[in-house]
């Protein structure tokens, strides 16, 4: 895309290099930084792309400033909450109550190397790099800390909130992926294509 677009790539706390925030962790908080970095690189009207967790950010930001958005990407749309059923390797449980227990600040290599595995389809090779990235960023100082405070904050948004009704207030063009094995969101993509009523 960088031969017709400016491409910007946000990194917000609690995930990547991003410092502590103190304001705390949400996806409301979230979307308030990305705003705040385009405001501050002063730009307009954008595209955004966005996977996972990021999509709900962004919904948030066109919730915030629909104006801002031109067009809409989005991947793994966790629109409804993902599974709570979904069967987990019991090595990772088992290494998350030892770590909870024992080593609460710090995951081995190993158990990124496994979560891979475990929320990838059947056959993916997961590449080396990707448990290492998420190995170096995961064990920054208060980085589980805080990513779990990011997290339960996110299931009280979801028992709380209507989350898929942000949807609908999307006026811009929207592309929406679906992953054909997707094995974490587990729901089809009929009832989230439904919650657009506005692109």
């Amino acid at each position: 895309l960088s031969g017709q677009y400016k491409i910007i790539r946000i990194d917000w706390p609690p995930y990547g290099l991003s410092g502590p925030d103190p304001r705390g962790y949400s996806t409301a908080e979230a979307a308030r930084l990305v705003g705040l970095v385009l405001d501050q690189l002063k730009v307009g009207r954008v595209a955004v792309i966005s996977t996972s967790n990021g999509a709900n950010v962004a919904l948030q930001l066109n919730a915030d400033r629909p104006t801002r958005i031109a067009a809409m990407a989005f991947s793994i749309l966790p629109l409804e909450r993902p599974s709570q059923t979904r069967k987990v390797d019991w090595r990772i449980k088992a290494m998350m109550a030892f770590h909870e227990q024992f080593l609460p600040w710090y995951h081995p290599l190993a158990f990124y190397r496994l979560v891979f595995a475990d929320t990838g389809h059947p056959g993916w090779q997961v590449p080396a790099y990707l448990p290492l990235m998420m190995y170096d960023m995961g064990n920054l100082p208060h980085a589980i800390h805080n990513q779990k405070q990011y997290i339960a904050a996110n299931v009280t948004l979801f028992k709380t909130t209507d989350v898929g009704a942000a949807a609908a207030k999307i006026t811009a063009p929207v592309l929406l992926q679906w992953c054909e094995r997707d094995t974490v969101i587990s729901q089809g993509p009929a009832a989230s294509v439904a919650r657009f009523t506005h692109t």
